[in-house]
């Protein structure tokens, strides 16, 4: 009877976190993702012929530094307009936070629900209702759905809503509500926005309600295909959804069993299957792709001592692999030393072994690990961190007690091995 189209979190324009410190990365390509992501939407809406589009928020990403990226979001629904398709939006927080979008007029087939309370918009020559409302500010901590209204008779109802439900991991909890009360109000369908990890809430048949996570991934915590869901609705109301990635650019995390591997040649193969694997899944998609090393493995020592090496070996990997395709965001070292490792070999000198038990205490002792953070000499070295890793979303937490073991772990493994470390394992 009829289909549509539910789809959230574009977040156009938003500044790129991950790849833009290195220096070769493909940042333009990443950078522009987000706007390729919409083109992918306007044009998948157009092959399925649907009857309209829902965006729950979040479609911009605060303040822009121009108008064009509105100027361009204008342009993608110009040309749904020019096909008849009408699209429903609520703003989310971070258009709330945009100062810029209410400037724009919007071309007349885009409608915008309003932000004093929730509204009522029936789709033209559609049994079709959709309530919804938008965010008067960026911080929203009431229960918006709360005020929605009672089911339209004889329509198929959605319910159009930016928001966490009772809480989603690295989400703020704007707009809080409960999905027993989302399901009390007799709808068909919640379209969801919010939470960029696609995910199903309600496992019955009625209503659907579903995040279909955001569109495209903007760094390594939004790994896996990014899209949006496709709805067909018959004369009964009866729904089948499917998914479709939208995504021009992804991430992923390879992580690496490194249990029993004791040459940089066993390392960098096991290490090359993941990635292959990781190319595979990415259909030919520009592929970012964070390594995480793990397991008990020999070269343990070696590999905190000179991870930078290694992770310039795994670029270099990458670059044989796929060329201009693969990048090695980042590596991260999360092996263990061999269980039973005589002392002897661990440190073998005197001089060393002073520091070892020092260090040794350090890591056993979560207060004096604290009382170190508040010396000169440690806030000294803090100061001397590159910007990245003393604040952003990559800055190092030194509030985490795992965090600084592991830090002292590396210390000790760049004195262990030293520049004398035996060619035959590098």
């Amino acid at each position: 009877m009829f289909r549509f189209l539910h789809a959230a979190d574009l977040h156009l324009d938003s500044p790129l976190r991950g790849l833009d410190r290195y220096e070769g990365a493909p940042v333009e390509v990443f950078r522009r993702a987000g706007r390729g992501a919409l083109e992918n939407l306007v044009q998948l809406a157009l092959e399925q012929e649907v009857q309209f589009v829902l965006l729950a928020g979040d479609v911009f990403d605060g303040d822009w530094p121009d108008v064009n990226t509105g100027l361009f979001f204008v342009s993608q629904m110009a040309k749904l307009r020019k096909k008849g398709i009408p699209v429903y939006l609520v703003s989310g927080n971070h258009d709330a936070a945009n100062r810029m979008s209410g400037s724009l007029p919007y071309p007349d087939n885009v409608y915008v629900f309003p932000t004093d309370r929730p509204h009522t918009f029936q789709t033209p020559g559609l049994p079709v209702a959709i309530h919804g409302q938008s965010y008067a500010r960026q911080d929203v901590r009431e229960n918006l759905a709360a005020a929605y209204p009672t089911p339209a008779a004889g329509c198929f109802n959605i319910g159009l809503l930016h928001t966490a439900l009772g809480g989603r991991e690295g989400h703020q909890p704007y707009a809080p509500c409960d999905v027993n009360q989302l399901v009390a109000l007799g709808y068909d369908y919640w379209a969801l926005g919010h939470v960029h990890q696609r995910e199903s809430v309600w496992d019955a048949d009625r209503p659907l309600i579903e995040f279909p996570g955001n569109t495209q991934g903007r760094h390594v915590r939004e790994t896996g295909p990014k899209g949006c869901l496709l709805v067909e609705v018959d004369s009964t109301f009866h729904m089948q959804k499917r998914f479709y990635p939208l995504d021009v650019c992804r991430w992923a995390c390879v992580e690496v069993d490194c249990s029993g591997v004791g040459t940089k040649e066993e390392l960098l193969e096991r290490t090359g299957d993941g990635l292959a694997e990781a190319l595979e899944a990415a259909q030919d998609r520009p592929l970012a792709v964070r390594v995480v090393l793990r397991g008990e493995c020999a070269l343990h020592a070696l590999l905190l001592a000179r991870w930078e090496t290694y992770r310039d070996q795994l670029r270099s990997q990458a670059n044989v692999l796929a060329p201009e395709r693969l990048w090695i965001e980042k590596l991260e070292v999360q092996t263990t030393p061999p269980t039973g490792l005589p002392a002897a070999e661990q440190l073998p000198e005197d001089a060393f072994s002073e520091i070892d038990r020092a260090i040794r205490q350090l890591q056993e002792d979560e207060e004096k690990l604290r009382q170190m953070l508040e010396t000169e000499e440690f806030k000294r070295l803090r100061n001397k961190l590159p910007p990245e890793l003393r604040d952003g979303e990559e800055a190092m937490d030194f509030s985490d007690a795992d965090l600084l073991r592991t830090v002292l772990e590396q210390a000790k493994a760049l004195l262990l091995e030293g520049p004398d470390a035996k060619e035959d394992r590098r």
